[in-house]
């Protein structure tokens, strides 16, 4: 496993770990379970005690020391912002108790911070939100009255100020904005039937159809689709002369197009339960459009989610945790190789991983390990590691975020301070490069920042940030490439 050199001892302590458990997971494929997860901590604790501690070790992980760019290679964030330092030689000029957030104590430091901002009072609760343009943002509100709950679809301009009511109904119905299609996605399950009901919703007319078909995922000579009331996944070619439908499941899903060929990948549903009401069965299925026949894939079922291709049309990235009742995002990443036949999990159990964080532009991703961020290669090797202080007692909420083009990185350090005894009085948002390289403050002062995300363009990033009363400003931010 080739690993990059970190900067301090307890990084290098905690790489080599990682190192030596994979090796385990590897070498241990006769023992039970219980073994290998009593192993793999024994040895790795082992590991961990040997090496040479530090005579005045850090107890707690900040954001680093940064060298500062030399004249040669111009940083690529100067405009963005100041170099991430330790926090005792950059402290802010004011932090406030988290029980003293006021609205307007609030306003002064968003308005310092970002461009434009909306403010959202807490009598309605900001559900979702989606970027459309480096201006305008999608935001879907949820009251619950007498159990019953009512979601309404705002489209705000920030820079502007205003906004206009798109739709109003009934349900907690998921929210997604398709940039390709530039359409409004509008997911709803009812009680009464197994089919998931998709409408689709024009940002600029505000027109709702009922009987869409939505778009999964568009390939070079056919596009595949859902629709309304049928099971399974369809296929139509874009010329639209001819459609087909492919698979008759009604919870198949997360089709992925094998480049090159008129193939994709796809989740299963194989008609078993996971039991515990924990919902279906799925399996790794590939169709093949050309001869119109599935095959299942000879990897374990269960719960599956696919992530994305690592390797174009070679490797995929899935994840087998569910998440059930957890009060983290947990994750145990695996990479399948679709050439040989093979899955190999990336981390050894018991390691404590969350919040996997996907780059699809460059097959990269990201996993949190208490206090560090491992970065993973393409390969699916550990690339480096960088310091991670986030301290979250919730499920973490989009606090990291890929630029589009994949070379930049927007994350959350910090805390949500919604109690006194956190570490930091909230949170700050820092970029760097996709490996958490060359980090750069994008705010100074503290808040409680969600879901960070990037306008289509790369050009800005959208948040949320609350206050103690319920309330959210919607922010936006230019961030110069």
């Amino acid at each position: 496993m080739k690993i990059r050199m970190v900067c301090d001892r307890s990084q290098l302590r905690l790489t080599a770990a990682l190192a030596l458990s994979a090796l385990v997971v590897f070498a241990a494929g006769c023992e039970s379970e219980a073994d290998k997860k009593e192993k793999l901590v024994l040895e790795a604790s082992q590991v961990m005690d040997k090496l040479p501690e530090e005579t005045a070790e850090k107890s707690q992980a900040v954001a680093p020391q940064m060298e500062p760019a030399s004249e040669a290679e111009p940083n690529l964030y100067a405009a963005a912002g100041s170099p991430v330092q330790p926090d005792e030689q950059t402290k802010t000029e004011i932090i406030y108790d988290a029980a003293e957030w006021t609205y307007d104590q609030l306003r002064a430091i968003v308005a310092k911070e970002f461009d434009h901002f909306v403010y959202i009072s807490g009598k309605e609760s900001v559900a979702e939100f989606a970027v459309i343009n480096d201006e305008e943002v999608l935001v879907k509100y949820e009251q619950e009255e007498m159990e019953a709950v009512t979601a309404t679809i705002r489209r705000y301009n920030l820079k502007k100020g205003t906004s206009v009511v798109l739709w109003t109904g009934k349900g907690r119905t998921a929210m997604k904005y398709n940039v390709r299609t530039r359409l409004i996605e509008l997911t709803d399950r009812p009680v009464q039937t197994e089919h998931i009901i998709n409408y689709t919703l024009s940002p600029e007319t505000g027109k709702l159809d009922r009987n869409p078909e939505l778009e999964l995922a568009a390939g070079s000579r056919w596009t595949l689709y859902r629709v309304n009331g049928e099971p399974g996944i369809w296929a139509k070619s874009n010329d639209g002369k001819t459609k087909l439908h492919l698979t008759d499941k009604p919870e198949d899903h997360s089709p992925l197009w094998i480049p090159g060929t008129e193939s994709f990948i796809y989740l299963h549903q194989t008609g078993r339960s996971l039991g515990d009401g924990l919902g279906s069965e799925f399996a790794l299925a590939r169709y093949d459009l050309s001869k119109r026949s599935m095959t299942l894939l000879p990897f374990d079922h269960g719960y599956i989610r696919i992530i994305g291709w690592t390797d174009h049309g070679r490797k995929l990235l899935i994840d087998r945790t569910l998440n059930e009742g957890s009060d983290r995002n947990y994750t145990n990443p695996a990479l399948i190789d679709l050439t040989h036949n093979k899955e190999r999990q990336l981390l050894p159990d018991g390691m404590g991983a969350y919040d996997l964080s996907y780059n699809g532009a460059l097959g990269e991703f990201l996993v949190s390990i208490p206090k560090y961020t491992a970065v993973y290669g393409s390969d699916g090797h550990i690339r480096s590691l960088f310091p991670d202080d986030r301290e979250r007692s919730d499920l973490a909420t989009a606090f990291r975020s890929f630029s589009p083009d994949g070379r930049r990185l927007a994350y959350v350090s910090g805390t949500v301070a919604y109690s006194d005894r956190d570490a930091t009085p909230g949170s700050r948002i820092i970029l760097s490069d996709s490996d958490g390289s060359d980090q750069r403050y994008a705010t100074r002062e503290f808040m409680r920042v969600e879901q960070l995300t990037w306008s289509p363009t790369g050009q800005s990033l959208t948040a949320l940030v609350h206050d103690d009363k319920g309330g959210t400003f919607i922010v936006t931010k230019k961030i110069p490439k």
